[in-house]
């Protein structure tokens, strides 16, 4: 029995049953009886169970095993995440090959350690057309739907110079939405004729089913012959007008003295490009590691007003600081005997004066979202469907997965391991496919920035690595790499060697 201390009674308060170590009936009794304690104590209780870290449960004896058993293949878990890394591959456009490699294949462990990633034949021959045709089955499904559409087409090559005919359409469907779709780049390795050309577009429309009749108008370029094949076909077309803006503007600027202003210019690029030494020299220059002795000579002539600034305050505005960059980059590029010569910045001046307008025009068109790519959202996750445990466990696995918890930690290197060891760009992390197969293998992870990864999980590894190896260097474990080597690190990947490897060269 408990007293409630709240109620003034002649000898005590009202007495509550309780049963063994529980408090049900207690906090029963605030409620039912002492409304504003009863508030109160809820607001305690938040607190303290948003602060409080779960307690760690140990892992059963029959979870072990069971954590150790592959899924099965035909179960709906291991073709979730399969069709997720697929989805990931395709529509991130990575190599097949990536499910080989050795980060890749750390990280799907750190994410869920019972799936076993098949082979890349297994995607390229079954994953991957799968895929495709799910894809085409589902554009056709919609594509049967609309009354009317337009298209675009054009040719393309390759960088082995291999020729494709590209097919685009755009519509309005029932919830009158424009849809905009790229059905295909197919391989067009004949003459590029008109009458060849006109076959290739007709066969096209009808591998998708597409009526030549719902057909409003074709957009293309101004190739005679893709104009001949339009009205070989008897079909409407019209031709793009940034295509022709471009071709005026390129038709209207050729004369040699552009050219040449041009090309000591492109010269410029290309030697800071190529020379480490002048590039080094540039980032020096952008980081505005200028004396003051260096700061007067560049302002006397070029920037008086930056000379004044300093002088007043004895330190730099943003506006200023940035206006000082460009100056010295300016005079270093001068000095390497690579800047125009007068006549020919006043040519390009006027250039720029001239074309003003109709670069205008070029910029607004292209900040409209013409670039011809088709917007497409990615489907709800597989793992939805899969039934979640108890409300507590669930609640308890959303608290495991905080920023500061182990396991976000655990998933966060394999992350960086992974962008690290298979040289993926770190925007990976933000991209529509990487996005989906962490949310199919670990729903409750919220992937952190690309500035998180650059900023805080790679250097730190960087710095890992790199007192792990100092550490063999300098037990005499690899005699053959230089101390010095590691300042090239964060470039070129080198990681520590794992049993079995062999030390790089110096």
């Amino acid at each position: 029995m408990a007293a409630c201390s709240r109620e003034l009674l002649p000898k005590k308060g009202t007495a509550v049953a309780t049963g063994s170590s529980s408090t049900t009936n207690l906090f029963q009794h605030l409620r039912n009886k002492h409304p504003e304690e009863w508030e109160k104590c809820n607001r305690l209780r938040s607190e303290n169970g948003s602060s409080s870290t779960p307690a760690k449960k140990q892992t059963t004896l029959p979870e072990s095993f069971t954590n150790c058993v592959p899924y099965d293949k035909n179960g709906a878990r291991w073709k979730a995440i399969t069709e997720a890394i697929m989805f990931y591959i395709a529509t991130d456009m990575l190599p097949i090959y990536s499910v080989e490699k050795r980060g890749f294949n750390h990280m799907l462990k750190v994410l869920d350690a019972r799936y076993v990633v098949p082979s890349r034949k297994y995607f390229a021959d079954v994953a991957l057309p799968h895929l495709y045709n799910t894809t085409r089955e589902k554009i056709r499904s919609e594509l049967e739907e609309m009354q009317v559409y337009s298209a675009t087409t054009d040719l393309w090559s390759s960088r082995t110079m291999q020729t494709y005919l590209s097919l685009m359409v755009h519509y309005i469907n029932t919830n009158w939405t424009l849809r905009s779709i790229c059905l295909q780049t197919a391989y067009f390795p004949d003459n590029h004729t008109g009458e060849i050309i006109a076959h290739g577009l007709k066969d096209a429309l009808s591998s998708w089913g597409l009526s030549e009749e719902r057909l409003v108008c074709m957009t293309t370029d101004s190739s005679t012959n893709i104009i001949k094949a339009l009205k070989d076909n008897n079909w409407p077309s019209l031709q793009c007008f940034g295509h022709r803006l471009h071709n005026a503007i390129e038709n209207g600027v050729k004369d040699p003295r552009i050219d040449r202003a041009i090309g000591v210019c492109k010269k410029a690029v290309s030697a800071f490009s190529y020379s480490w030494k002048k590039r080094r020299d540039m980032t020096e220059h952008q980081h505005n590691r200028i004396d003051v002795d260096t700061l007067r000579a560049l302002t006397e002539s070029k920037g008086p007003s930056i000379l004044k600034d300093y002088e007043a305050s004895g330190m730099l505005s943003e506006t200023s600081r940035k206006l000082l960059i460009k100056i010295g980059v300016s005079a270093m590029v001068e000095q390497s005997g690579l800047y125009p010569c007068n006549d020919e910045k006043q040519m390009l001046a006027e250039s720029v004066v001239t074309l003003f307008p109709s670069l205008k025009i070029k910029m607004e068109e292209e900040n409209e979202g013409f670039s011809g790519h088709a917007s497409s959202s990615a489907g709800s996750s597989s793992a939805e469907a899969i039934v979640q445990p108890t409300v507590q466990e669930a609640f308890q696995r959303q608290a495991s997965y905080g920023p500061s918890s182990h396991r976000a930690k655990e998933i966060n290197h394999a992350i960086a391991y992974c962008i690290a060891k298979d040289m993926i760009p770190i925007y990976t992390v933000a991209k529509p496919g990487f996005l989906k197969l962490m949310k199919t293998t670990v729903p409750l992870y919220k992937v952190p920035s690309q500035k998180f990864f650059s900023k805080t999980e790679l250097p730190k590894m960087y710095n890992s690595l790199k007192e792990d190896v100092g550490k063999r260097i300098a037990q005499g474990k690899c005699p053959d790499v230089a101390a010095d080597s590691f300042v090239h690190w964060p470039k070129f990947h080198i990681f520590p060697l794992e049993h079995g490897d062999s030390c790089p060269p110096p």
